[in-house]
């Protein structure tokens, strides 16, 4: 599977959160959205290393921080 495909999919299965959930402000949202719960996983780390690499070679990046 190419990375975008394995980022997508870890996001769709780690990121979303469905049902209430409380917010830092304290109000109530019916659905939210973590990212780090899919990007930190093995899969989406190595998914979205691996897109990262591809477009600092393509913008002939000479660091990324």
């Amino acid at each position: 599977m190419a990375a975008r495909d394995t980022l997508i999919s870890e996001l769709r299965r780690h990121a979303l959160v469905v049902g209430e959930v409380t917010l830092t402000s304290g109000k109530t949202a019916q659905y939210y959205v973590d990212a780090k719960r899919a990007i930190l996983r093995p899969a989406g780390f190595g998914a979205i290393g691996e897109l990262i690499a591809r477009y600092a070679r393509e913008w002939e990046a000479t660091a990324v921080g």
